[in-house]
């Protein structure tokens, strides 16, 4: 699972897919206004392992990065500075990332003590 969005998000994962065994997936979780509209802006062409997944939603949302974790059946994820267009500052950036970890971590603790999956 990665969390946000960049603008060199094709380079990432041509790295990411000379690293994962083939047929390994990834969902990327961001917002709306990740100045994307879908996968097709991404040469997904380049890529031989693995398969992209792209799902809208707030990282710093609990019920939106639940929903990703349980669809896409994560066991690892990456948080990405989680910028908006809207101006927010690098603390508010910051307070973002903080927020989705402890979002992930509770959802991590969860899933250990129900011995369940995501």
């Amino acid at each position: 699972l990665i969390c946000g969005w960049k603008n060199d998000m094709e380079d990432m994962l041509v790295e990411l897919d000379q690293t994962v065994a083939r047929g390994s997936r990834v969902t990327i979780l961001a917002n709306e206004d990740c100045g994307y509209s879908s996968l097709d802006d991404i040469d997904t062409g380049k890529l031989r392992n693995l398969r992209v997944d792209f799902r809208y939603g707030a990282p710093d949302h609990f019920d939106d990065l639940a929903e990703a974790v349980r669809k896409s059946k994560c066991t690892q994820a990456v948080v990405l500075s989680l910028r908006t267009d809207d101006g927010a500052d690098d603390i508010d950036a910051d307070s973002r990332v903080l927020s989705t970890l402890v979002y992930l971590q509770s959802l991590v603790d969860s899933k250990v003590k129900l011995n369940a999956t995501f």
